[in-house]
C-alpha cells in the first residue's frame, strides 16, 4: 500500500512563529505533536507499505539526528520528496519530483503545489502536494496531501481515488477527515493556518 503525506514540521518550536501557532494545531506542545504525528502514522501504516513524504519533514538540519529523533520509530518504506525546509536531506533524497504509477494511476508527487503537469487532463495525472497547510481550494485531479489537510494522518492511495475530483466541478473546495466512526467524509475547505479553529485531534491529550 502507498500512503501519502507532508509538512509534519516535526521540531518546528511553537514559539513565535511556530508551526503550532501558524496553524492553529490542537497540540499542547512541541513534544506532544511530535508524538501524535508518529502515533498517527504507525496507526495506518504497515512494515511493508511505502510512505511518500511530499516534504517539509523536520526542520532539524543533521541528518543522523532527524533519523535518531524521528524516522527510527516510523513504519514502512519511506520515500523523499524535498520540500523547503527539507535542509536535512542529503544526495539522492534530495529529489523534488516523485512520478510513478501506482496500481494504475499515474502520481506526480512535488511539494509546492502545481498549476499544470504532464498528463494533467488525457492521462488524469494526479498531482499530490504540500506546502500550502490546506489553504488552497482543491484542483481538479489535484490533492494537498499534507497532514493539516487530512487531520494529520497520512492518506493512502485507496482514501485518495475517493477524494481527488476529475472534473470541472472541484471549485467547491474539500477536506477530508474522518468521521466519529472512523470513516472519510469530505467537508468544506478553510484551512487552520487561516485562523479557524482546528479539527479536534482524538489522540490522547495526555
Amino acid at each position: 500500500m502507498y500512503f501519502f503525506t507532508a509538512d509534519l514540521h516535526l521540531g518546528h518550536d511553537n514559539k513565535k512563529g511556530g508551526i503550532i501557532e501558524y496553524c492553529k494545531r490542537p497540540f499542547r506542545n512541541l513534544d506532544h505533536m511530535d508524538q501524535a504525528l508518529i502515533d498517527n502514522w504507525n496507526s495506518v501504516v504497515r512494515a511493508k507499505d511505502v510512505v511518500v513524504v511530499a516534504g517539509d519533514f523536520t526542520l532539524h538540519h543533521d541528518p543522523e539526528l532527524v533519523r535518531y529523533l524521528y524516522i527510527r520509530y516510523l513504519k514502512g518504506n519511506i520515500i523523499w520528496v524535498k520540500g523547503n525546509h527539507d535542509h536535512w536531506l542529503r544526495g539522492a533524497d534530495k529529489r523534488h519530483m516523485y512520478i510513478k504509477k501506482i496500481d494504475g494511476q499515474m502520481v506526480h508527487v512535488s511539494h509546492y503545489p502545481l498549476r499544470t503537469w504532464a498528463g494533467q487532463n488525457r492521462q488524469r495525472t494526479w498531482q499530490l502536494h504540500g506546502h500550502s497547510h490546506g489553504m488552497l481550494e482543491p484542483y481538479p485531479n489535484q490533492w494537498d496531501v499534507g497532514v493539516d489537510a487530512n487531520n494529520y494522518y497520512p492518506v493512502s492511495m485507496d482514501q485518495l481515488r475517493g477524494l481527488i475530483t476529475q472534473d470541472d466541478t472541484a471549485g467547491e473546495g474539500r477536506r477530508v477527515m474522518p468521521d466519529e466512526n472512523g470513516s472519510y467524509i469530505q467537508v468544506r475547505s478553510g484551512s487552520n493556518c487561516e485562523g479557524q479553529l482546528a479539527p479536534a485531534y482524538a489522540g490522547n491529550p495526555a
